[in-house]
């Protein structure tokens, strides 16, 4: 995902919910760090069924799989 679609979304979901960006982006990571951390092996088998450069799936990487999901369902 593009840092500029990126910065989009976030400008976008901030404005929604009269906060910042950087507190939606915040608030995101927390999310995700939480749901990577659930230990239930078919929970982490599908961590790692998304693809990721790094230990950890980023927020990038995952609202970009997400994305591509959605578009081919």
């Amino acid at each position: 995902m593009s840092k500029r679609r990126m910065r989009h979304i976030l400008e976008q979901i901030a404005s929604d919910h009269h906060t910042t960006p950087q507190e939606v982006r915040r608030q995101m990571q927390l999310a995700l760090d939480e749901a990577q951390s659930c230990t239930d092996p078919v929970v982490q088998a599908r961590w790692r069924s998304i693809p990721h450069k790094g230990k950890k799936v980023t927020l990038e990487e995952f609202l970009e799989y997400a994305s591509n999901s959605l578009t081919l369902s």
